[in-house]
């Protein structure tokens, strides 16, 4: 069986993460002032953790992360971007150190071109957190962080822009695909993983931003970011679970538009996929999904948000009817797929608050898989002691049946507190 996808630090790693140590999260990248920018910002953070996420068992973990980004203006037109992460004992078992650079690229903008190469994160779609859209960057399922958006990983691409005007662009990305990191804890024995891809893929954007409704096209041709696995009867007396990564092309649009106090969002993507193998089936899957919803502010600091989803896939492989060794098999590849219905809804929650002066921030989310009837809740908390101490604590908790997306991930269970330096 292949080998896990690993992060080795390579020289250019070593070199960032001595600069830097680390990355911080998303939205700090986005909301740093413009003059802290020319010098490395990011954040330090010691936290214990209840559980790991590789659905292995492992408990009580003590990590230990750095994260850095620099973004050095070099001339009006010209700027640099470094990002890179160095932690220990918190991606993938929890049981030793890591390391890796997100981002590293040159950006060129001369108005109305722009011009970014080289490693970089790369985020499509209005939803929230749930982004059909969103097919370009990978990520890391097992990173013990408190905030899914630090999951991401950046990838080696070409990102050429042409903007029509202030409200209106056109980009087009050239990429070399790159898998996402996933549990290996539950992984049965008889299976075979496909290496990672290191495939060319391509996609386009139109985007309409800034103007009463914000909307997007885009279309994406390349690497399904996870494997996709199928049953390999060669051996009848012991058959495989034999993955491979399937070829995506997916249309989607969204959007995003205030009414009143609310701002209601969208997104739906039609994605055609076929497994490229000898042995496979020569049919492509189809699947489309969408996501709909709205949040709206109110008592001043307070924010909710709903949502509803749902995913319609063509010839899906429904285990009804099977029994004994064929039915375990079945079920046990619609597991390994995370595919669990031929129509699969549910709906998201999010209510957060702002208190004492912005010090203290609080939030709970759930996800309810209403056709699986499973369900995660979790909630965070983050008090600011003063400009660069910060404390962090949360849950992250699973339920439902074996054979439904929350249900198969109930080891992922979770508590953490974290305390963490901000510079």
């Amino acid at each position: 069986m292949a080998k896990p996808v690993s992060y080795c630090f390579k020289p250019v790693s070593i070199a960032l993460a001595m600069l830097a140590a680390a990355q911080p999260t998303l939205a700090q990248t986005q909301d740093a002032p413009a003059a802290q920018l020319s010098m490395p910002f990011g954040e330090c953070a010691l936290g214990q953790w209840t559980s790991n996420r590789n659905l292995d068992d492992r408990a009580d973990i003590t990590t230990a992360a750095c994260v850095v980004s620099w973004k050095p203006k070099l001339s009006a037109d010209l700027r640099l971007g470094l990002n890179a992460r160095a932690g220990w004992q918190d991606q993938g078992a929890a049981e030793s150190a890591s390391g890796r650079v997100r981002e590293a690229y040159v950006d060129f903008d001369a108005e109305p071109f722009s011009i970014r190469a080289g490693r970089q994160i790369i985020a499509w779609g209005r939803a929230d957190r749930i982004n059909p859209t969103d097919s370009l960057s990978p990520r890391d399922f097992t990173l013990l962080v408190p905030d899914d958006e630090q999951q991401r990983n950046g990838i080696d691409a070409l990102r050429l822009r042409y903007a029509f005007n202030p409200a209106l662009s056109l980009t087009a990305m050239l990429a070399r695909s790159e898998a996402n990191v996933t549990p290996q804890g539950s992984l049965p024995p008889n299976l075979v993983l496909a290496e990672s891809p290191r495939e060319t893929e391509w996609a386009l954007k139109l985007d309409q931003s800034g103007s009463g409704v914000d909307w997007s096209v885009s279309y994406f041709d390349g690497l399904s970011r996870a494997v996709r696995y199928r049953l390999d009867f060669a051996n009848p007396r012991a058959p495989l679970f034999r993955g491979d990564f399937e070829r995506v092309q997916k249309l989607g649009a969204d959007f995003a538009f205030p009414q009143g106090a609310w701002t209601f969002r969208g997104e739906i993507a039609h994605a055609r996929i076929r497994t490229e193998c000898a042995a496979c089936p020569s049919d492509a899957r189809r699947v489309t999904s969408a996501v709909l919803g709205g949040d709206v502010d109110f008592a001043e600091t307070m924010n909710f948000n709903v949502q509803v989803f749902a995913n319609l896939k063509e010839d899906f492989a429904d285990p009804a009817g099977l029994t004994g060794v064929r039915e375990a098999l079945a079920l046990g590849l619609n597991r390994l797929n995370t595919d669990y219905a031929a129509q699969e809804t549910g709906v998201t929650l999010r209510l957060s608050d702002r208190v004492l002066n912005d010090k203290l921030r609080w939030e709970i989310s759930a996800v309810l898989d209403l056709s699986g009837n499973s369900y995660a809740i979790r909630p965070r908390l983050t008090y600011a002691i003063n400009d660069h101490l910060r404390l962090n604590a949360g849950l992250d908790y699973f339920e439902g049946p074996s054979q439904s997306y929350f249900g198969a991930l109930t080891k992922n269970s979770t508590a953490f507190a974290m305390v963490s330096w901000v510079f």
